[in-house]
C-alpha cells in the first residue's frame, strides 16, 4: 500500500541570546577615596544562534564605594625659600653730581614651599656717578637794537653759568647791556668791545651730536661760530666733546660651530658645539652679556666596546637599501667560542643618506673649468675616432676600385 502524507517535517531551530546571572560585586578599584566596584553577565543563558537574537542591555554595571575612608594627603617637603642671583645694575638717575642706581633679585631659587620667605630685601640701591658736573655756560643770541630815545639804541644778551649735567636745564637771566648813538644820517656808533670777557665774541653752542657709538664709549661734539668781525676776538675752542654711551654692549652670539667627534671611541660618549659672543657694535670683537650658553652637548653612541679576538674581518658593505641602510657581515673563526672569544654582534648596519649626500657634494664641487676641460677631451678624442675611421673606409674603396678607373682618371 503506498504512502500517503509528507516526508519531510521543517522545524524552527532558531535560539534567542539570554543573559546570565549578575556575577557577585567586586572589589573596590582602591581601599581609599573615590572608587567604585563592579558586576558582569554574559550573554550565554542560552546563547543566540542560527540566526538568533543577541542580549539587549549592559554587560557591565558599576557602584560607588561610598564605604571608603579619606586617602592620607600627600604633603609636599617643607622648602624654605632662597635668593636668585643680582640682576644688572639699571642706568644712573644723574649723569653727574651724584645719582643712584638699582638692581634687583627674586625669591625663587627655590620657591618657598611652606617654609619661610627669603630674608633681606629684593632690590639693591648704591651712589654712582658722585663726581661733579663740568661747569656749564648756555648765551642767548643778541636781541633786536632797541630804541630808548636821544638817538640812542640798545641790545641785550643773556648767560647763565651752573653746574648743571645738561645746559639745556639752565635758566636765562639777563647777562649783558650794549648801547650805540645813531644820527640823522642812520650812521650808528657805539664803544669797543670789553676784551675782559672773551665769551662776548662767541655764538651759543650748538647742540651735542649724536655719539658715536651706541655702547662701549663714544664722543659727541657742539661747535659755536665767532660772532665778531676779527677773529682775534674770539679765545678759545670752537669745538667741544664729551664721552657718551660708556655702557658695555650687550654681546650677541655667533653662529654654532660644527659637532665636535665623540668624545669615546666606543660605548657612550658626547660630543659638543660652541659658539662665541660677539659685541653688537662690532661682529668680529669678544663682547660680554650674551645670554644663554656657549658650550652645547648632546649624547652620541658609538660601536660596543667589546673584542674582537676571535672574529674575521669585517666584509663590505652591501648597497643601500629602500631605508637608506647598508649592512656588512663577519664571521667567528670557531664553532664553539668559549666567554672571551666573538663577543659582540656579527651584523654591523649604518645610514647611507650621508654616504649619497657626500657623493652629490663631491658631483657638484666639480668647477667650471674642471667640466670645460672634459669637453674638450671628449671633442678632441672624437675628432681623432673620427678621422681614423673616415681614413680606413677610404682605403678600403680605392682598393674595390676597377682597374681601368684610374685611367679614366688619368685621361
Amino acid at each position: 500500500m503506498p504512502c500517503h502524507g509528507i516526508n519531510i517535517q521543517v522545524t524552527n531551530c532558531t535560539v534567542h541570546g539570554g543573559w546570565t546571572a549578575w556575577s557577585p560585586w567586586s572589589a573596590c578599584s582602591q581601599p581609599c577615596g573615590v572608587a567604585i566596584k563592579t558586576r558582569k553577565r554574559t550573554c550565554g543563558n542560552p546563547a543566540p544562534a542560527h540566526g538568533g537574537r543577541v542580549c539587549v542591555g549592559p554587560d557591565t554595571q558599576e557602584l560607588l564605594c561610598h564605604s571608603n575612608p579619606p586617602c592620607p594627603t600627600v604633603s609636599a617637603p617643607v622648602q624654605d625659600g632662597g635668593w636668585s642671583g643680582w640682576g644688572a645694575w639699571s642706568e644712573c638717575t644723574a649723569r653727574c653730581g651724584g645719582g643712584y642706581r638699582l638692581r634687583t633679585r627674586k625669591c625663587d631659587n627655590p620657591p618657598p614651599q611652606g617654609g619661610q620667605e627669603c630674608a633681606g630685601c629684593g632690590v639693591e640701591y648704591e651712589e654712582c656717578n658722585t663726581h661733579s658736573c663740568v661747569e656749564s655756560r648756555k648765551l642767548s643770541s643778541w636781541t633786536a637794537w632797541l630804541p630808548v630815545g636821544n638817538g640812542t639804541e640798545r641790545r641785550f644778551r643773556f648767560s647763565c653759568k651752573a653746574p648743571a649735567a645738561d645746559p639745556n636745564l639752565i635758566k636765562i637771566t639777563p647777562y649783558k647791556e650794549e648801547e650805540r648813538k645813531c644820527l640823522a644820517d642812520g650812521v650808528c656808533t657805539k664803544p669797543g668791545r670789553n676784551q675782559q670777557d672773551p665769551e662776548e665774541s662767541w655764538s651759543e653752542w650748538g647742540a651735542w651730536s649724536p655719539c658715536t657709538v651706541e655702547c662701549g664709549g663714544g664722543v659727541q661734539y657742539r661747535t659755536r661760530s665767532c660772532d665778531s668781525v676779527r677773529q682775534e676776538d674770539c679765545v678759545g675752542p670752537a669745538k667741544m666733546s664729551r664721552p657718551c654711551n660708556q655702557h658695555n654692549c650687550k654681546g650677541e652670539w655667533s653662529c654654532w660651530t660644527d659637532w665636535s667627534q665623540c668624545s669615546v671611541p666606543c660605548g657612550k660618549g658626547f660630543r659638543q658645539r660652541t659658539r662665541s659672543c660677539l659685541a653688537a657694535n662690532n661682529k668680529q670683537t669678544e663682547g660680554t652679556g650674551c645670554e644663554g650658553p656657549s658650550v652645547s652637548q648632546e649624547p652620541c653612541e658609538m660601536s660596543p666596546c667589546q673584542s674582537s679576538s676571535g672574529w674575521e674581518s669585517w666584509g663590505p658593505w652591501s648597497d643601500c637599501t629602500k631605508d637608506n641602510t647598508q649592512t656588512r657581515y663577519r664571521k667567528c673563526r670557531t664553532s664553539n667560542p668559549g666567554p672571551e672569544l666573538c663577543q659582540g654582534e656579527d651584523s654591523d648596519t649604518r645610514d647611507c643618506r650621508e654616504l649619497n649626500y657626500a657623493e652629490v657634494r663631491m658631483a657638484d664641487s666639480l668647477s667650471t673649468s674642471s667640466i670645460f676641460g672634459l669637453c674638450l677631451l671628449a671633442f678632441l678624442l672624437g675628432s681623432a675616432v673620427s678621422a681614423a675611421v673616415a681614413h680606413y673606409y677610404t682605403k678600403r674603396l680605392r682598393q674595390a676600385l676597377p682597374p681601368f678607373l684610374p685611367t679614366l682618371y688619368a685621361c
